[in-house]
């Protein structure tokens, strides 16, 4: 006769086994969930008017002490089309009004210039757009030339002294996914097909990341916002007497190399601006990023694996 006791016990060693076997299930199947759920990603919201994590930041901003870390964007102070004429972006120095490159190859540079009325740009940020579509091994190695002024009279412009000495590596630096900007309560990733900036007639057009976007199709881009640690001397009347003088007319000059770029990644560059303060100081641009290029009329950059449609 069989041993009950010896039943029950192999009884439950199967149970007990069975359980151990089925909770390990349970796990690894949460472990693939986990692993296949994606990023959340968010819009920025509003487009203008917010605080943004810019890397390498140099100058102070509003709000820093409840937003260590970001620059207070204010294109325009919210008007419509404003904060849009002064800033471009050109691959020539005798062009500062700007200029159109849709190219493929992964390694160029371009200027950022100014041709607005008060002369100069104290600190120049490039957003950097990153399309989804891009190899995971994607990267990018920026390097950014020029001048940075020092403290100036509200008053003026800076003259030649205060335009200070050229800078031949103001900022290098290889960014990845890692330097996607993030957004929001919880630091979502960013990913939009927009950028910062009022809003215009027709329609978005000051919200282009490039000429010829079609906001209804293309994207979404990933952000990177980086401080290149150089200003912008105004091509205007009031640096007329010195400007031819400097390096690159004052202008900084951004290269850079992009590997991963994939089959059909794009990416797209824009220039924005920050001043300590307008001229007259006491505005509301005063330690704010208050200007960006607008692609129709300011100059337009895209590097493309494939051609624009």
């Amino acid at each position: 006769m069989q041993n009950p006791w010896i039943e029950v016990h192999v009884m439950r060693t199967k149970e007990t086994t069975n359980k151990r076997l089925g909770m390990a299930l349970v796990a690894i199947i949460l472990l693939v969930a986990i692993a296949v759920i994606p990023v959340m990603a968010i819009e920025i919201s509003p487009k203008n008017g917010v605080n943004l994590t810019v890397i390498n930041k140099q100058r102070p901003s509003l709000y820093d002490s409840q937003n260590p870390g970001t620059y207070f964007f204010n294109i325009g102070n919210g008007l419509p089309n404003g904060g849009q004429n002064a800033v471009h972006i050109t691959n020539s120095n005798s062009s500062p009004s700007g200029q159109v490159n849709t190219g493929a190859s992964p390694d160029g540079y371009f200027y950022i210039s100014d041709t607005g009325g008060k002369g100069y740009e104290d600190e120049a940020i490039l957003l950097i757009a990153v399309s989804s579509d891009v190899d995971p091994d994607f990267s990018i190695h920026i390097k950014s030339e020029g001048y940075k002024f020092a403290d100036h009279a509200p008053t003026s412009p800076p003259t030649v002294d205060q335009v200070g000495t050229f800078n031949s590596n103001a900022y290098e630096g290889t960014l990845d996914s890692t330097n996607f900007l993030t957004f929001g309560q919880y630091s979502e990733l960013v990913s939009q097909n927009f950028k910062m900036g009022t809003d215009g007639s027709p329609g978005d057009v000051n919200h282009l990341l490039f000429n010829g976007e079609n906001l209804g199709t293309e994207g979404p881009y990933n952000i990177i916002l980086v401080d290149l640690n150089t200003s912008v001397v105004g091509n205007n009347v009031y640096n007329a007497t010195y400007r031819d003088s400097l390096i690159y007319n004052g202008n900084p000059k951004i290269s850079y190399s992009i590997t991963g770029l994939g089959d059909t990644g794009r990416v797209a560059f824009a220039p924005y601006t920050w001043v300590n303060y307008t001229t007259g100081g006491g505005s509301y641009f005063d330690r704010t990023i208050g200007w960006t290029n607008r692609v129709s009329d300011g100059g337009s950059w895209i590097v493309n694996a494939t051609p624009l449609s």
